[in-house]
């Protein structure tokens, strides 16, 4: 029996934009100051997966829909702790530690500490540059800048619906 093969030629990809957050806090304090300074309500949904290798990470998640300017915004952590439990190490006074390991969601980033992803229906719908701005302005990130898309490696990890 002769198989049926299908090609698919071009591959849709959503549009989005993504910004890389440099800041120290935890994920649901930096989810606390983007909402007050964007005037959001980025909530916390389902962790999401992350595979590397046979690691494998539960990640935070917080996600708001706005359904008047059909955006979806979607927050989450780049650096995930991961221990080794085979290997240990001595610590300062004596006593066994694991060892750990920082797995980052886009390697080309490791640097980042948290993405925002912007994903809206009408092109150019929200203004970047003031996101941007308004992000800087808050005192607890270091700095926040827009990340070319086209250039990423791993768009796979970025895809949370």
């Amino acid at each position: 029996m002769k198989g049926n093969k299908l090609i698919l030629d071009t591959v849709f990809e959503d549009e989005f934009k993504l910004i890389a957050i440099h800041c120290s806090l935890e994920p649901y304090r930096i989810a606390y100051f983007v909402n007050k300074q964007l005037k959001l309500k980025l909530e916390r949904v389902s962790d999401i997966e992350i595979y590397q290798g046979d690691t494998v990470i539960n990640a935070l998640l917080f996600q708001f829909e706005d359904a008047i300017r059909e955006t979806d915004y979607y927050l989450t952590a780049n650096k995930f702790k991961t221990s080794n439990k085979n290997i240990t190490e001595d610590d300062l006074f004596g006593s066994k530690q694991n060892r750990y390991s920082i797995i980052s969601l886009l390697k080309e980033y490791k640097n980042a500490d948290y993405f925002l992803k912007i994903e809206d229906e009408v092109v150019n719908a929200i203004p970047i540059k003031r996101i941007l701005f308004e992000l800087n302005q808050i005192k607890h990130i270091v700095t926040a800048y827009l990340i070319n898309t086209e250039d990423l490696k791993q768009k796979e990890r970025l895809v949370f619906k």
